[in-house]
């Protein structure tokens, strides 16, 4: 049995070596796991149990870096972990093997690509695996006198009693009004006092 972790080894991202395991069966195709000297060999990273499980330890997840011909592939930070899988109920047959039916529930490894944020300020991270989720939320701020906060440099402005307390929330909500994606808003007057 060979293993990889996103194609690559299990305890060193940086190469492809496959890990190398030693899987018997018996004479009716099962796996040969209970009799004592008959558990699969050991490679350094995936140790068999006698029950027919497998434990997968120190894989080391790994991330591609660089850009066009010049990338490669380093550990990305992440703790190593451990996965434990059961292969007690695999049979070996002598006939023609081929997918009869696939389906996944997680993701690869993936890489942050973009960012986007919708009309209620929640921030949203795309990954390189297609993978989307919300990671943030923007608040709005309105003041009772928006004409009574002081001017703090540039288009920063901070609160004076004129202005009364800050009400935060989040857009949409109350008086507050929404966010705009991918959009700059560069004025800095109340066009609704200009002449």
């Amino acid at each position: 049995m060979y293993s990889l972790m996103d194609g690559r080894s299990i305890s060193d991202p940086t190469t492809t070596a496959a890990d190398k395991n030693d899987l018997t069966f018996d004479s009716s195709g099962n796996l040969v796991v209970a009799a004592p000297g008959t558990v699969p060999s050991d490679s350094a990273n995936i140790k068999f149990n006698t029950d027919g499980t497998f434990t997968v330890a120190n894989w080391v997840p790994g991330v591609q870096t660089g850009t066009g011909t010049t990338t490669s592939w380093v550990a990305n930070g992440a703790t190593g972990a451990s996965i434990k899988l059961n292969m007690a109920g695999i049979t070996q047959t002598a006939s023609v093997s081929g997918l009869i039916t696939q389906d996944q529930d997680g993701y690869a490894t993936g890489q942050l690509s973009a960012m986007s944020v919708d009309a209620t300020g929640n921030l949203f991270a795309t990954y390189t695996n297609g993978k989307s989720q919300v990671i943030g939320q923007t608040s709005l701020t309105n003041f009772a006198n928006v004409q009574g906060l002081a001017q703090a440099g540039g288009t920063n402005w901070r609160e004076t009693f004129a202005s009364g307390v800050p009400v935060s929330g989040v857009p949409e909500s109350g008086t507050l009004g929404y966010i705009t994606g991918q959009a700059l808003e560069e004025s800095n007057v109340d066009l609704t006092m200009e002449p």
